[in-house]
């Protein structure tokens, strides 16, 4: 393996390990904080989300370059983690948008604090494609090995 290799190699193993992790602790942490109504934690969870999901795409970007620069296209493997990734995109943004709409009900909220709190179907749904898109990690990361 040439240094070029090992440098990208690097820096895509480092890009996933700095993005995807904070992304999935937040998009894990959104449905606890949406639940007990602070909109606070609620905005600093979506900021991270939409800084993380747009910096993850340099692991792609990087992956993609890996796999170009040592002929891996044509490995099943490499086409699985690359749909997996663009499913776990489009569920992320499916996140971001319930994020953005729990902040705006969170926020009314706080402006007339006589209503009362409201189960959330919106932090349910969060969970559950957290969990979808945590489910996509691990499963790309053990076609990685």
């Amino acid at each position: 393996m040439s240094f070029t290799e090992r440098m990208i190699l690097w820096m895509h193993v480092g890009t996933a390990v700095f993005t995807i992790g904070p992304l999935t602790v937040a998009i894990w942490s959104t449905p606890r904080y949406i639940r007990k109504g602070d909109a606070i934690l609620v905005g600093y969870l979506h900021r991270v989300t939409q800084a993380s999901t747009v910096v993850s795409l340099l692991a792609f970007v990087l992956g993609l370059i890996l796999a170009s620069i040592r002929q891996d296209f044509g490995k099943p493997w490499v086409a699985v983690s690359m749909t997996l990734f663009m499913i776990a995109l489009v569920l992320l943004t499916l996140i971001i948008r319930d994020q953005t709409s729990a902040l705006a009900a969170l926020r009314a909220r706080s402006a007339a604090p006589d209503l009362a709190p409201q189960p959330s179907p919106v932090a349910r749904r969060i969970a559950i494609l957290a969990g979808i898109v945590s489910l996509i990690w691990l499963i790309t990361l053990l076609l990685m090995t």
